[in-house]
């Protein structure tokens, strides 16, 4: 039975354009020997399209975000064919150091189901993702505990530093904002604003309550959820840029996670000293989407 694809470029400058899969584009690969490195893909998929030649195939990479590859990696210097809208999908061409041209194109049409038998996780891995999804929001329900159990004079006091409600708002602003990628086009639900991104660490005007604390908190709960899900190998692969540096998709979740735990073991803490109390542990993610 077929389980897989293997393709070959022909190159000029193989060494350059092995690199380039695995430096640039993120693939994984192995050493098979005398420099030929070979490497992994995501799911492939065949069509077969009318022409006078039956030796003219073609090679292209399917993604799920063009013009956000596009600009990852003009950003690397590579050069990029501007965007086409084909209908069935949106094409880029990319040059590779060797010379040759490589097709990467985000598909419209219909994908079909890899191949029973094939690799396990090379589709995304449902029960990874679940497996992530359960620690993540295992932490995001911990911060909603410590919401939860802080007393009113705590969460409004000005006077103490850090400012309980502050550090609430903080974590989520970011959890939401790493969930989306990218600081260019975020914008966090009113009444919520961009000021935590003031270059001089300008707090919000007024002390934000906690009825909208939590409900920001379902907000980045269920976002949360739904991208873990979401998440493919291209999308874990994609490279963001902050100004604290770059990540992929996948190791960009962990740092996310471990900003929502951090701060909610500093929450922790600090119920801890002005009431002698705190919330107990939180093994895995509850059930219900409310994160109540």
């Amino acid at each position: 039975m077929i389980d897989g694809a293997h393709v070959v470029l022909s190159s000029r400058d193989p060494e350059a354009d092995r690199a380039f899969l695995r430096d640039v584009l993120g693939l994984q690969g192995v050493d098979a020997g005398d420099g030929w490195l070979i490497f992994a893909l995501p799911p492939a998929e065949v069509a077969v399209h009318p022409s006078e030649r039956n030796d003219a195939h073609e090679l292209y990479l399917m993604c799920d975000d063009v013009r956000a590859g596009v600009a990852a990696w003009a950003a690397r210097g590579v050069a990029c064919d501007p965007v086409q809208d084909l209908g069935w999908g949106l094409l880029t061409r990319l040059t590779l150091p060797g010379g040759g041209r490589l097709g990467v194109y985000q598909p419209r049409h219909a994908r079909p189901a890899p191949i029973a038998g094939a690799a396990p996780g090379a589709a995304g891995d449902p029960e990874a993702q679940e497996r992530l999804w359960r620690q993540f929001g295992a932490a995001i329900d911990m911060l909603a505990n410590a919401v939860a159990a802080c007393p009113e004079p705590l969460w409004g006091d000005r006077t103490r530093q850090p400012e309980f409600w502050y550090l609430v708002y903080h974590t989520l602003f970011w959890l939401d904002l790493y969930l989306s990628g990218a600081v260019a086009g975020f914008a966090p639900p009113e009444p919520f604003t961009l000021d935590e991104l003031d270059p001089k660490g300008l707090k919000p005007e007024r002390v934000y309550a906690k009825h909208e604390l939590m409900a920001y908190l379902r907000h980045g709960r269920e976002k949360c959820r739904a991208a873990i899900a979401a998440s493919t190998p291209a999308s874990t692969r994609r490279r963001h840029a902050f100004g604290w540096g770059e990540v992929s998709g996948g190791e960009l979740f962990l740092y996310n996670l471990r900003h929502v735990q951090h701060h909610a073991g500093q929450l922790h803490l600090i119920l801890r000293q002005a009431t002698d109390s705190t919330p107990g542990w939180v093994g895995r993610a509850k059930e219900d989407v409310g994160g109540r």
